[in-house]
């Protein structure tokens, strides 16, 4: 028996929001109300907050290493009777880890982004020892993220093409988003391209399940249904961009 192509990428989609919003509004966003700064933007992929530190760069990381730590934690308390949740915190698990291991490897070889501003906040510079012990914690992180994704799919009938298919909604999901921010189109594209699908390449690996003694994911219209509206909220308010003056 075969997934439900729908209500999978239902599941990816409604990941993709969620990891996107642990580092953009839960991680930047809190910090940056916490530290008495004023958020300038959110969107899904940028953050500019004002009149506060440096530091709340790495607040976003710190945002979504939590949420896909819990996720991985809430994976070991579910019992198996629930297939379609256990599918939303596995990506939310491996979407989270995956973009961090990989925002460690594009931060520390251009010298830019969460990981390069918080360390010249923390150590006064990008060093090269510095750059290179992060860019070794990233891949640390992708093979620590990888076996945890492989763990948790092996339970799934087909984990392989479940995983791909995942990839490819959610990837889909957070670049029409970001086509919504009128001021720089092209750019926010790039970013949501980089931050789900890039960093989340390696669920097209070969993960393997249990074949026909494994579950599958069946048809549920209140999955779609909720995916749906969580979407066309995301994308009218993170995809668009939220001014500061709308949230302050």
């Amino acid at each position: 028996m075969s997934d439900d192509w729908l209500t999978v990428s239902a599941i990816a989609i409604l990941a993709a929001c969620i990891v996107t919003i642990d580092h953009e509004a839960i991680g930047h966003g809190s910090a940056c109300l916490a530290f008495g700064g004023h958020i300038k933007l959110l969107t899904s992929v940028y953050f500019d907050c004002a009149g506060s530190r440096a530091s709340v760069a790495a607040f976003g990381p710190i945002g979504n290493l939590a949420g896909a730590t819990l996720a991985w934690l809430a994976l070991k308390l579910l019992p198996a009777a629930h297939p379609r949740l256990r599918l939303l915190l596995l990506l939310v698990m491996a979407m989270g880890f995956f973009w961090e291991a990989g925002y460690m490897l594009y931060s520390t070889t251009l010298g830019e982004g969460d990981y390069a501003i918080a360390a010249r906040a923390a150590f006064g510079a990008l060093a090269w020892p510095l750059r290179i012990a992060i860019f070794c914690a990233g891949i640390a992180l992708y093979a620590v993220a990888i076996r945890a994704t492989a763990s948790a799919a092996r339970p799934f009938a087909n984990a392989g093409a479940l995983l791909r298919l995942s990839w490819l909604a959610a990837s889909v999901a957070a670049v029409v988003a970001t086509a919504f921010y009128a001021p720089d189109r092209q750019a926010a594209m790039i970013q949501g391209a980089l931050e789900i699908g890039a960093g989340s390449i390696p669920l097209l690996g070969r993960f393997r399940g249990s074949g026909p003694a494994g579950v599958t994911i069946g048809r549920s219209i209140g999955w779609v249904a909720s995916a749906a509206v969580v979407y066309v909220a995301f994308v009218a308010t993170l995809g668009h961009g939220l001014p500061w003056a709308a949230i302050s």
